[in-house]
């Protein structure tokens, strides 16, 4: 028989064999539920490609209560507002107003409408409320500030992770909320030219290469400090000049990002081929009247072009003080539509994961709480079985010897 200390010993090392698997199993079942991560995914419409939407977290959200920020506490929502639209409405204008008007960087992450009219939010963390807002306004469209659980409930009281929003969008009214370009194209005697023809383009942001439209005669790819864009042909029509050497566009989204490329030069004339970028920073209605530009309201963008006769050299430099002025309106209307500039570019919104590739080498990094999950628990098991092992042989060894004594 197998003496009373190895069977003490024994179910010694079996009682922790035993408590170790325990704790493994919980803590990898609680990791589980813990590190599972929710979606959002907002529809809007494809000709909000490029625009940003936000996501904040302002509260956390168990068992029916919510219990908001510090910086969000002055909102005062509750569960029973969500009722109550126009209540729900008023709350959500003031945390869009306090998020628009302030410095703070707050938790979430920002993230570019597709050409298919949707942005996608993934890895949010569970049991939160958040806001979604539109930081920056075209004031002719918007997408309105959206508040949604994560995760959501449906009509039958089932969980949803992966939320599916439709977007309600804010119409300001007229076109009296969009800007407009006037285009001037002359000769060296900055005499009218009549006959050029334009095509418009707009610059797209984008944070996922499917969302790039797969027709590739309508788009440029490039990338500058904002992230990752394409040019987007708005329409196939071109723009030409008339008599008086002008062309008038308008109801263009403010601060966005136009180009125009002149694809037919006026008869004797070289082409200009030089993209003429421009930003709408300001709203203005601009009319034809008697083949002359009048603009009645705002401050519209005014791009002209020089062109030599054919056979000469080609000077695109234009009005120089107008395409100078024109960058740095640009520049202050991009500084004052955002107002925080420290958002993020789609590199650094995308979330951070424990496998990291970098310069060719792919490398697990383990901190935290994985330390107990991957490299405590598997070795305390490891040893309480290797150590229930050795007893289990050790006594059936003595207890071989007692036999062969006796």
């Amino acid at each position: 028989m197998i003496r009373s200390k190895y069977k003490k010993l024994l179910a010694a090392a079996m009682a922790v064999l035993l408590v170790s698997v325990i704790a493994a199993v919980s803590i990898f079942s609680v990791s589980a539920v813990d590190e599972r991560k929710g979606t959002v995914e907002v529809k809007a419409l494809p000709i909000f490609a490029g625009l940003p939407l936000e996501i904040i977290k302002i509260g956390d959200y168990n068992n029916g209560v919510i219990s908001l920020y510090d910086d969000f506490k002055f909102s005062d929502i509750k569960v029973s507002d969500f009722s109550q639209n126009s209540v729900l409405r008023d709350k959500l204008d003031k945390i869009t107003a306090f998020v628009r008007e302030s410095n703070k960087e707050f938790e979430g992450g920002i993230e570019r409408i597709g050409y298919d009219g949707c942005a996608k939010f993934s890895e949010l963390e569970l049991n939160k409320l958040y806001v979604i807002i539109q930081p920056v306004y075209t004031k002719v469209v918007d997408v309105a500030p959206i508040l949604v659980f994560v995760p959501a409930y449906d009509d039958d009281g089932n969980v949803m992770y992966d939320v599916h929003i439709d977007a309600k969008l804010i119409n300001h009214g007229t076109d009296e909320n969009c800007g407009a370009v006037i285009v001037n194209k002359v000769d060296e005697e900055e005499e009218p030219l009549e006959g050029a023809a334009f095509s418009l383009w707009r610059k797209v942001y984008y944070t996922d290469e499917n969302n790039i439209p797969e027709d590739k005669n309508t788009y440029e790819l490039g990338k500058d400090d904002q992230g990752a864009f394409y040019w987007q042909k708005v329409g196939d029509k071109l723009l030409e000049t008339n008599k008086n050497g002008q062309a008038v566009i308008d109801g263009l989204f403010v601060s966005f990002e136009y180009r125009l490329i002149e694809e037919e030069a006026p008869d004797g004339y070289l082409l200009d081929d030089t993209p003429h970028v421009f930003q709408i920073v300001n709203t203005a209605v601009v009319k034809i009247e008697n083949n002359v530009a009048v603009t009645e309201d705002g401050e519209p963008v005014v791009l002209t072009v020089v062109n030599k006769p054919d056979g000469g050299i080609l000077d695109v430099s234009g009005d120089e003080s107008k395409d100078q002025q024109s960058a740095s309106d640009a520049s202050a209307g991009e500084s004052s539509i955002e107002k925080k500039t420290s958002y993020p570019t789609p590199s650094q919104v995308v979330a951070t994961v424990s496998t990291v590739v970098q310069d060719g080498k792919v490398t697990v990094e383990i901190t935290g709480d994985d330390v107990v999950k991957y490299i405590v628990i598997p070795a305390v098991v490891a040893v309480s079985l290797v150590l229930v092992i050795i007893l289990f042989v050790a006594g059936r060894k003595k207890n071989d010897d007692d036999n062969i004594e006796k």
